[in-house]
């Protein structure tokens, strides 16, 4: 053994075997680092270490039968022990092998150390100051490659389009301002790669992959796309999109804008967090939702059209999406309160309870969270007028979520219908604890202050609202009534003086012409301008509710602050039986009603054990035939 280990350095086959194998290690790394710049197909490098495994035991062979000696290439014979060994190849072996290990070496420390994962698109905003370090990760969360998607195609013909897909995508994508893109060059290097999704975003040092297939077939275009987390191959999100071929171009930008607004949602973990808690995996249901939202608490105010139709596209993109069909549910009870101010949807009372009482149903029905499902009970219990039932949901559901803002505002109407001002106060001082700076519920607070007859409370609230919302109709409009019911008449013409030089609000012209309307009557009636708010009620209200856009509400306040009460009763009439008792319950929130005239409306009261008390307007107009005292305040 001693003599083949002697006979094996003798003929320098270790040097040569290690030389062989350390040039061949430079040589597969030099082939990886350029085979994706060159754009050389995926199996280049797999072949490449076929060869060089193929070539190690020939050159093995040949260091044992041959030598390179300054004579040239030898026979190498059996070493004779009487002769001093010639000279050979080996101190060129030694100066090779040391090279090839020092440059083994330098490109290692070169690789480990200087060497990042191909060109990323930084998105952030150039700024002056040093970045944090944590920023430089090599792969950071929201980090993305967007591969070019495959043409299934019948005809493979549609890769122009492909390539302008994927590269929109991009486009959408590095305007977000927290993301990192892949280089388009670098993704695109990848283009029908047999490697996983894993393999691509270590190489291009990204957090998640977008890849998708495009099928073009009978003039329609279906394009699917899917992204996935590297880090396990979870897929985070998956959509098809069915599109007609007439106008590829804008099939294009319309695709990358929703792919990448649903990028963003998926690769922000708060958000996702935020979709689940809502019981939605959708995420092109849950941006439907989102905007739906955004037209809160203006929803049946000022934009119906829109609220509806984003909360049905929510429903239609998940059907199982409890918390949009509460939302939808929300939607048509508010049309069953007749006394918000609100456009005419041009469906009977019928067909909107029967909406109402299908999406409350569903939204019940497809509840996985216990504490979602008591708001959805609570609503539901509100409509059918089981207010004690309404009120237990309420407080259990608050029990539960103790700063929901909107429920909140929920327990505070019905603490007024149920005649307990001061526990609405008292939620109303929360509120606005939980609002801080935030006025946009200002209205709410208002009307529910003065009702509550803390009026302390109700001018302090106006005239913040005519301090930061001086432009804002609906704010001054709450405002001006607030204040009067205040007893600040001054204040008052200020607000009404605001609301006539405000913009309009786009609800119907007639509706805001009536409200326009009630605003100077109210103020005439508070400066004992009596004639003035008769003449203005005989010009311009309208002389029948057929009239496009009336709103009874507004014209029974008119009546009411005309201290016309006998034909305030009768326009409510029409609601006095037994089929449409809720429009009628909406009133029982005015100081001014009463409902003794309305005996169905009175059933669900003595039902409810509510004492209503009933306060004249204090500022109406002195009407003899009403032989009532007025409220001097």
């Amino acid at each position: 053994m001693n003599k083949l280990l002697g006979e094996l350095r003798r003929r320098n086959v270790f040097r040569v075997a290690t030389t062989y194998l350390v040039i061949g290690w430079l040589i597969v790394q030099v082939v990886d680092t350029l085979s994706r710049p060159l754009g050389l197909p995926d199996w280049i490098l797999t072949l490449v270490f076929i060869i060089l495994a193929t070539g190690f035991p020939v050159v093995v062979v040949s260091s044992w039968t041959f030598d390179l000696t300054d004579n040239g290439v030898e026979h190498t014979d059996l070493a004779d022990p009487d002769q001093q060994p010639a000279v050979s190849s080996a101190s060129g072996l030694n100066i090779v092998l040391i090279s090839a290990l020092a440059i083994a070496l330098g490109y290692f420390i070169w690789e480990s150390r200087f060497s990042s994962p191909l060109t990323m698109v930084d998105t952030q905003a150039n700024t002056s100051q040093t970045p944090d370090p944590a920023a430089f990760r090599l792969i950071t969360d929201k980090s993305i490659a967007v591969l070019p998607f495959d043409d299934f195609s019948p005809d493979a013909d549609q890769g122009w389009f492909v390539n302008g897909l994927s590269e929109e995508i991009v486009n959408a994508l590095v305007r977000t301002a927290d993301l990192k893109v892949a280089s388009r060059t670098s993704s695109f290097a990848f283009r029908r790669s047999d490697r996983d999704a894993s393999e691509i975003a270590s190489l291009l040092g990204v957090a998640h992959i977008l890849e998708g297939q495009v099928r073009r077939f009978e003039g329609r275009l279906r394009v699917t796309a899917q992204l996935i987390r590297a880090s396990d191959g979870i897929h985070l999100w998956s959509d098809t999109y069915d599109r007609s071929t007439e106008d590829a171009i804008a099939i294009q930008e319309d695709l990358a804008i929703n792919i990448s607004k649903a990028l963003q949602t998926a690769m922000d973990p708060q958000a996702l967090a935020a979709m689940q808690g809502v019981g939605t995996r959708s995420i092109a249901a849950y941006n439907a939702y989102l905007q739906g939202l955004s037209y809160e608490p203006r929803c049946v105010t000022d934009y119906p059209d829109e609220c509806l139709a984003s909360y049905v596209e929510a429903i239609r993109l998940d059907p199982l999406f409890a918390e949009a069909r509460f939302r939808l549910a929300t939607y048509w009870s508010n049309y069953l309160d007749v006394t918000l101010i609100r456009p005419d949807p041009g469906l009977s009372y019928e067909h909107i309870l029967s909406r109402f009482q299908e999406q409350v149903s569903e939204a019940i029905r497809y509840s996985s969270n216990p504490v979602d499902a008591l708001k959805y009970r609570a609503l539901q219990a509100q409509v059918d007028l089981r207010l004690r039932d309404f009120h237990d949901l309420v407080i259990q559901y608050l029990e539960q979520r103790p700063n929901d803002r909107e429920m909140l505002s929920t327990l505070i109407r019905l603490e007024l219908d149920l005649q307990y001002p001061r526990e609405a106060v008292e939620q109303i001082e929360k509120f606005l604890t939980l609002m801080g700076p935030d006025n946009s519920r200002l209205p709410l607070l208002i009307i529910s202050s003065y009702r509550a007859a803390d009026f302390d409370l109700a001018t302090e609230l106006s005239l913040r609202a005519m301090r930061e919302r001086p432009t804002d109709r609906l704010f001054l409009y709450q405002a001006q009534r607030a204040l009067l019911w205040s007893g600040e008449l001054a204040q008052a013409a200020e607000a009404a003086r605001l609301y006539r030089i405000s913009p309009t609000s786009p609800v119907p012209l007639l509706a805001e012409a009536y409200r326009d309307l009630l605003v100077d009557i109210r103020q005439a009636c508070a400066e004992n301008r009596t004639d003035d708010a008769n003449r203005l009620f005989e010009t311009l209200a309208p002389k029948s509710d057929q009239e496009p856009g009336y709103d009874r509400t507004l014209h029974w306040l008119t009546l009411k602050t005309l201290g016309r009460d006998e034909d305030a009763e009768l326009l409510l009439q029409i609601y006095n039986n037994s089929g449409s008792i809720l429009p009628l319950y909406s009133f029982i929130n005015y100081p001014q009603f009463d409902p003794g005239p309305f005996p169905f409306l009175m059933q669900i009261i003595d039902r409810e054990a509510i004492i209503k008390e009933v306060t004249p307007v204090p500022f109406a107009c002195v009407n003899p035939a009403n032989d009532r005292d007025i409220d001097p305040r």
